[in-house]
């Protein structure tokens, strides 16, 4: 019997394709493949030490608040109603933790964070210090673990000070005590 239906003639064109088309493939699953082509490989870690990071830490311990010498307790603040001539002062000390190569940092107090109106009276003067000193401190790691005298205050100018120009400053007015901080912070070291 014979065929009805011959046999399509080879086109050398698709062989070419099809042989370009598996190298292709080959090769892309070589180099999708894990490790290497090559047959030995060798590594070493670069050391055995583990690192570890430092510390910069502040703890603040009040010894507590006056008004003109006498003591007051914290919750009384609120209570308070200064006049001219006195003055509200608070101590306490700042223990800083200062653990780690080349770290430097301030300690030093937020004086200009208060907010209300007595903040800017004329009649009003506010200071702080730390260890006696109005400059922040700059300390290293080799003052990890010391302890710092801290004060701050504030005092109203006493009766008959220029200052009082119409007799009604610095009356009914408020101080915001919230934002005056004691801070520690990293400075790059000297």
């Amino acid at each position: 019997m014979e065929n009805i239906n011959p046999a399509p003639a080879k086109n050398p064109r698709v062989k070419k394709g099809a042989k370009a088309a598996a190298t292709v493939l080959v090769g892309l699953g070589l180099l999708a493949a894990p490790g290497t082509l090559a047959g030995w490989s060798d590594s070493k870690a670069i050391s055995d030490a583990t690192i570890q990071s430092g510390e910069l830490a502040l703890d603040a311990t009040s010894i507590g608040w006056d008004l003109n010498g006498t003591p007051v307790a914290e919750e009384d603040l609120d209570t308070l109603r200064l006049s001219p001539g006195d003055q509200l002062s608070y101590s306490g000390t700042a223990d800083v933790t200062l653990e780690g190569t080349n770290l430097a940092a301030q300690l030093s107090m937020t004086e200009a964070a208060t907010s209300g109106d007595l903040a800017s009276s004329p009649v009003v003067d506010i200071d702080w210090s730390i260890d006696g000193s109005t400059d922040p401190l700059t300390l290293t790691e080799a003052n990890d673990g010391s302890s710092y005298a801290v004060s701050w205050s504030l005092a109203l100018a006493p009766a008959g000070d220029p200052a009082y120009q119409t007799g009604k400053e610095a009356q009914l007015q408020t101080l915001d005590l919230s934002g005056v901080e004691i801070q520690l912070v990293q400075v790059p070291k000297a």
